[in-house]
């Protein structure tokens, strides 16, 4: 069951600015990131998973009342800002002269936000997605042959049918957000996340302009099905198999590759360019070099050092285990988004993906998991949505 507390995300204090893919936690971390994923599957065949769903709402938006003054800014002054509140030098709005110090993309965001969101009297600091507000307006779309009211704050078009309930609460509201981490602490720098809060906990004031939903999914369990069981325990069987054959050592020099993240580059751009994300085992190593052989953001010194790394002995063949890994993560990830998925068609807000001047009926970006540990990771159809994004990016 979800739990209905707050879940810490990291012990050490770090704000929500990012979120990884549940796989690539076997690049960042290493033995730990193959545990991690381990453990959150395990969490899901005993029905025992912490699941929020990822909206794609953008940008993200920090708000509530300041935690300590600043700059002769009382503490508890009412305040809006982007992730740039997390930055050494804090930038945040507290009276509409400040929205200046933001580029035009989230300005028209942050003005709405500014103005209809102290209505809410947050009890503190929250990080939310925007929906609609700002400069991404409700628009009221035919979609195959049903006119819906429509929103599309990123990538996807969320859309409620034109003349349900939901849809006539949404048309008069000014601003719509998702809420997702709440923030406690004295200062910034003593800032903890908390995930998985529920808005009605919250206790937000009700007001006409504002439209507050939290990140919580619909159900409060996945179903497996016994086909879906078996092929989620086949994956976390070879992710054990693959992590104790795995020398420790390997790691070492995987995080001597140059710049960082630099296989986490070469995925991405798989997805960018191939739409796929590992593919043949064989075939990756193989692209991976003449990937960085070609790539002129890579000096030739990062290349020379890159290199020597990749010949070492054994490096192949831990890859290879470490790609088996990350493979059999992404398999597992697929069954637990496809089951989520098939339980949201029944949602009264349908999500939508435009391709090729047609709108085709997609589930949800993603999930969000928690660890008993209270480590969050990402659960994203990447080929979708991130090649989408992409594509979106130019």
């Amino acid at each position: 069951m979800l739990k209905d507390y707050f879940v810490a995300i990291y012990e050490n204090k770090i704000q929500n600015v990012h979120q990884e893919h549940i796989a690539d936690e076997v690049f960042n971390i290493g033995k730990p990131g193959i545990e991690k994923a381990i453990n959150i599957f395990n969490q899901y065949l005993d029905n025992k998973a912490d699941i929020t769903m990822k909206w794609d709402g953008s940008p993200a938006i920090v708000f509530g009342k300041l935690p300590e003054t600043i700059n002769n800014i009382q503490a508890g002054t009412f305040f809006v800002s982007t992730k740039s509140f997390f930055n050494k030098t804090p930038k945040f709005v507290t009276k509409e002269e400040d929205l200046n110090q933001f580029n035009e993309g989230p300005r028209s965001a942050l003005k709405d936000a500014f103005i209809y969101l102290q209505q809410l009297n947050p009890n503190g600091i929250y990080q939310c997605d925007l929906l609609f507000g700002g400069d991404k307006q409700k628009e009221i779309k035919n979609i195959n042959n049903i006119e819906y009211l429509t929103f599309t704050p990123n990538t996807i078009t969320y859309a409620i049918e034109k003349n349900s309930s939901l849809a006539n609460e949404i048309l008069l509201k000014k601003i719509g957000i998702v809420v997702h981490t709440k923030y406690i602490g004295k200062s910034i720098k003593e800032l903890i996340p908390y995930f998985n809060i529920s808005t009605k906990q919250e206790n937000f004031l009700n007001t006409k302009d504002v439209w507050v939903i939290d990140a919580k999914t619909q159900y409060n369990s996945i179903i497996l099905n016994e086909q879906q069981k078996k092929k989620l325990n086949e994956a976390i069987n070879r992710l054990k198999s693959m992590n104790s054959k795995i020398d420790k050592s390997f790691f070492d020099d995987l995080n001597m590759l140059r710049p960082s993240y630099l296989i986490k580059t070469f995925i991405n751009s798989q997805i960018r360019e191939q739409n796929i994300v590992i593919g043949v085992v064989d075939n990756f190593l193989n692209n991976f070099k003449e990937w960085i052989f070609k790539n002129p953001r890579i000096s030739d010194d990062d290349k020379r050092i890159n290199m020597n790394i990749i010949s070492k002995k054994d490096f192949e063949s831990n890859f290879k285990r470490l790609l088996g890994a990350y493979k059999a993560i992404e398999a597992g990830k697929d069954i637990i988004v496809n089951s989520l998925n098939e339980d949201n068609k029944n949602s009264k807000i349908k999500a939508f993906i435009k391709q090729n001047n047609e709108y085709k009926l997609c589930g949800s970006e993603g999930y969000c998991s928690v660890d008993k540990n209270g480590n969050i990771v990402k659960l994203i159809d990447r080929l979708t949505f991130s090649a989408a994004n992409f594509a979106k990016q130019g």
